[in-house]
């Protein structure tokens, strides 16, 4: 179920195709793996079908992540945006992104069709987005997906351990109630539902909203030794989770490797950053290979198998930061998805 912005977004990019001369088009609303729904153009020509993503707001991070997903992709797919200003256009068509937008703009390249439309305004404003895919709402996203369990606990216990405030957790269960994600059973019970689609989701939320406010600093080691090094100077686990060590080395440690070129560092709170860079001799690099980066809520930890080493993120966490390193396609990313984090939603019927 679309969120009411996706929505919005979706009518006026429909709207605005078949505007278009000799061209209609249609939705079909069905959620796969890093898909929206399908689009049929259709024209004199013949008909075209497309996978979609439909993104209310453009952001690079959101656009690399989706480049990934569809780079070694077979289906032709297209972007449903909302407005394309005249330099994100040209950004799109540099990445070979091809994208319809709610003001009118286009650029695609997929013969029989070529469309290159730039320059158009907005009609309106679009909608804001809904309290699901705020930075609280995707705190506590985040927890379900953890723990689908969770769903079944009160307004109180959910708010503490994802670590947002109490009064806005009634709204977010009710919009992801509303979207199919959360079931209601009986009056104290609920379920988390669709699982793997609402991961997909909150992926693209944790990369676009809510890590640009969890990070810290990017470093890197004072005498240029290898990234595995650090990990001779992190306190081991089970000795406390002031920090948590996440990124490629994290993933490769929980993958039984440990041979990593980045890390990210999970950090309890921001006094322990300077401790941390000087108990590790890290100096300020914003193009480092280390990212710091801060906790929130009860459950970033790992709570499966741990190495001797630090405690490991969740490998919800290790996923999230491969993309953003770049690597949202290699194998070690595959690993974990596949491994950890889809088979954790399957066993509670969530997929």
């Amino acid at each position: 179920m679309l969120t009411t912005a996706e929505q919005s977004t979706l009518d006026l990019t429909l709207q605005s195709i078949n505007s278009l001369p000799e061209l209609s088009a249609t939705f079909l609303e069905k959620p796969e793996q890093g898909s929206q729904g399908w689009l049929s153009l259709r024209g004199p020509w013949g008909t075209r079908k497309f996978q979609v993503r439909i993104l209310p707001r453009v952001s690079p991070e959101g656009l690399e992540l989706i480049r990934l997903q569809h780079a070694t992709g077979s289906v032709p797919f297209v972007l449903l945006c909302g407005h394309i200003g005249a330099r994100q256009h040209q950004r799109l068509k540099d990445q070979s992104l091809p994208f319809f937008d709610s003001s009118g703009n286009a650029w695609l390249q997929s013969p029989p069709l070529y469309l290159d439309i730039c320059g158009r305004r907005p009609p309106e404003p679009l909608q804001r987005p809904g309290r699901a895919f705020t930075t609280a709402g995707l705190k506590l996203i985040f927890l379900l997906l953890k723990n689908p369990q969770a769903a079944r606990l009160n307004f109180r216990e959910l708010a503490r351990q994802a670590g947002i405030s109490l009064g806005g957790i009634s709204g977010i269960v009710q919009e992801l109630k509303n979207q199919a994600y959360l079931e209601q059973k009986g009056s104290r019970r609920r379920d988390l539902m669709r699982g793997e689609a609402l991961f997909y989701r909150w992926q693209l939320g944790y990369l676009e909203q809510l890590r640009p406010k969890l990070f810290l600093q990017n470093c890197k080691p004072n005498d240029e030794c290898p990234i595995s090094q650090i990990l001779r100077s992190l306190p081991p686990a089970g000795q406390g989770d002031n920090v948590i060590l996440g990124g490629e080395l994290g993933a490769s440690l929980l993958n039984a490797d440990g041979h990593a070129s980045q890390a990210t560092l999970h950090v309890s709170s921001q006094q322990d950053v300077l401790r941390l860079m000087l108990q590790l001799d890290l100096i300020p690099d914003p193009e480092g290979p280390i990212t710091l980066l801060q906790t929130f809520g009860e459950g970033n930890r790992w709570q499966g198998w741990q190495p001797e080493t630090a405690p490991l993120a969740d490998p919800l966490l290790l996923y999230c930061e491969l993309t953003a390193q770049g690597q949202g396609q290699s194998p070690l990313a595959e690993g974990l998805l596949q491994q950890h984090i889809l088979p954790r939603l399957e066993e509670q019927g969530t997929r």
